[in-house]
């Protein structure tokens, strides 16, 4: 079965990413090249010192073999790779430099310089940062993860809170009640009592006229 993460990352890997993994692996294989022809001179009496020679043999062997497995990595997309692959490089700048002026072997010393900028501005170019920074991005929302951002209701329009209910504007507050209520009834006995004041005097005049 497929890895289902690692496919998108492959897909996305940068051409200049993929060229560089390939050129540090041929570095690595050149390494180990050059281990294997110094194992083969120590073995045939071309070195006098037999442990320098198997130790350098093997120094250059075991740096080799890293360094082109980090190159494969680099190539295939995984990011672990590039730390390898920038140290090399920037061990190799001296190298080349010594070998282009002092060894005086500018032949093999300014191809190397060449491979070393090449191999530097392809994994620090604009697109391989920008591949190298995604793993340390946040991760977009999810759809459907995000806040509600729908209308809001009209209760909520209102400012009122969805189980707060409405005063109801049909039945009149007891405070305005009260008064009004006072006020007819007052009104309502000064008529009583005015009417009752006018029979009153009526009867009086009647009584003072049969006399």
């Amino acid at each position: 079965m497929n890895d289902q993460s690692t496919s998108p990352t492959r897909a996305q890997l940068p051409a200049t990413i993929r060229r560089a993994g390939l050129v540090v692996a041929l570095e690595g294989i050149v390494l180990v090249v050059v281990a294997l022809v110094m194992v083969i001179r120590t073995a045939a009496g071309a070195d006098r010192n037999v442990a320098d020679g198997y130790g350098t043999a093997g120094w250059f062997g075991v740096i080799g073999l890293g360094v082109a497995a980090s190159g494969i990595a680099l190539s295939r997309g995984r990011r672990g790779g590039r730390a390898i692959a920038v140290m090399l490089q920037l061990l190799l700048i001296p190298v080349g430099w010594a070998m282009a002026g002092a060894s005086h072997l500018p032949w093999v010393g300014i191809p190397l310089l060449v491979v070393v900028v090449g191999v530097l501005a392809s994994l620090f170019s604009p697109s391989a940062l920008r591949w190298f920074a995604a793993e340390y991005a946040p991760d977009a929302p999810a759809a459907g993860s995000g806040p509600d951002h729908s209308s809001p209701d009209q209760s909520d329009s209102d400012g009122s809170s969805p189980g707060q209910s409405e005063p109801d504007q049909s039945e009149p507050d007891q405070s305005e009640r009260g008064p009004s209520r006072t006020g007819r009834q007052a009104a309502a006995d000064a008529r009583r009592d005015n009417t009752r004041g006018a029979s009153g005097r009526s009867q009086r005049a009647r009584r003072e006229g049969r006399r």
